[in-house]
């Protein structure tokens, strides 16, 4: 089984930080908004639409790894007794 590296890189995010899912547009939104787009005739649009959503999605979770590693990072540093 092939799987695309973007995936693999997801799976092994969701190793580490589980529930590792969020943003403004996932999947379904992105198919409604395309198939919106192509039933309506309004097809630069939705790609816009998509696009722009895609990017901000991106840097969500981008956003919200770098926060969950912190906390793990945080969490696995021996703390000083004192």
């Amino acid at each position: 089984m092939v799987v695309s590296a973007p995936r693999r890189r997801a799976l092994r995010a969701e190793s580490v930080l589980p529930g590792f899912k969020g943003g403004l547009l996932e999947r379904a939104e992105r198919i409604l908004i395309l198939v919106a787009g192509a039933l309506f005739g309004l097809m630069p649009l939705a790609l816009a639409l998509v696009a722009a959503g895609s990017c901000i999605t991106a840097g969500q979770r981008i956003a919200l790894a770098h926060r969950g590693m912190t906390e793990l990072d945080g969490a696995s540093e021996p703390r000083p007794s004192g």
